[in-house]
């Protein structure tokens, strides 16, 4: 005879008065966490896993119509999370090194996010050895990031090298901006063999390297980057790799060039299609490629290149 197991889910309710990082740490699969509007500061370090399941799924989220705060400090990440079937949203998180940084994580959700003045990354999903499949990061508002001198991406996903990878993934509907206090400051960065995945419709300007930057997928399937409005990078607008479609994208006043595509991190610029994007003013080229290697798919068609004073398209070996 098999014995059913009976998991019963809770609504748990968080005022200041109580102890936040205590009810983080014993949610349970189908456990919805509500945190009521107030200042949450971390005690230190907090790591958290999250095991929902797809029945059962984690929510820890902010009160409707409140402001929930949750305070880093410099020496740790705001929020330490891994685990599965698990939804953040509607928080604030300030300061902190990073203001979430995701370990081992599967079918997650990241929406309705305000995440400032982090000493480094905004969002990163870069453990090396970790995994990260099928995220979905929709509507964080990112901005102030590297203020202790960290890289200060809005977006740090993946790994270099492809140490930790990222796929099945979407990242749409955030808007990042103001990166230029970090070392580097992209606005969304995908790392090597990462794949699979759509950056799609965000908002990313006044930053200080790439609004997007995109590698390779070492040879699974492609990436997409589409939709997007880019201005203000003190680099290359959109910088790619290979492997990706970029399309539907708006790039304006890039330092550098609008959309650029090279080589890197083992990548070669291959499999890359650039369709029907407009690019406005740029301090190089409106479109720059270096070492597009011969016999590579690559298709350039149906853009707008609009850098008056420059150079449209612009092939350096």
């Amino acid at each position: 005879m098999i014995v059913p197991v009976l998991v019963f889910a809770a609504t748990i309710d968080i005022t200041p008065n109580d102890d936040l990082w205590a009810a983080l740490q014993g949610l349970v699969a189908g456990d919805e966490l509500i945190v009521h509007a107030g200042t949450y500061k971390i005690p230190g370090f907090v790591h958290l896993t999250l095991a929902g399941t797809e029945a059962a799924p984690i929510v820890v989220r902010g009160a409707a119509g409140e402001v929930a705060v949750i305070e880093g400090i410099p020496e740790q990440n705001t929020l330490d999370v891994e685990g599965s079937w698990y939804t953040l949203r509607d928080l604030e998180i300030a300061g902190g090194s990073h203001g979430v940084r995701l370990g081992n994580s599967a079918h997650a959700t990241l929406t309705n996010l305000h995440i400032h003045h982090t000493g480094d990354v905004g969002v990163s999903c870069n453990r090396p050895q970790n995994t990260y499949e099928a995220l979905t990061i929709r509507g964080l508002h990112i901005h102030d990031t590297g203020m202790d001198g960290g890289t200060g991406e809005g977006m740090y996903l993946g790994c270099n090298g492809g140490e930790c990878t990222m796929w099945d993934s979407v990242i749409e509907f955030n808007w990042v901006h103001d990166t230029t206090a970090g070392s580097q400051g992209d606005g969304i960065e995908l790392k090597a063999g990462s794949y699979g995945s759509s950056i799609r419709h965000n908002v990313i300007h006044d930053v200080r390297y790439p609004g997007i930057t995109i590698y390779g997928t070492k040879g699974m399937p492609g990436n997409i980057v589409e939709g997007n409005a880019v201005w203000n990078t003190m680099d290359n607008g959109i910088q790619t790799v290979g492997e990706v479609m970029v399309r539907n994208n708006l790039v304006a006043n890039a330092a550098a060039s609008g959309i650029a595509a090279k080589s890197s991190d083992g990548g070669i610029v291959e499999d890359l299609t650039i369709i029907h994007n407009t690019v406005v003013q740029a301090g190089d080229a409106c479109l720059r490629g270096n070492e597009f290697p011969g016999g590579a798919a690559i298709i350039v068609a149906n853009n707008g290149f609009y850098c008056d004073g420059g150079t449209a398209i612009k092939l350096a070996q």
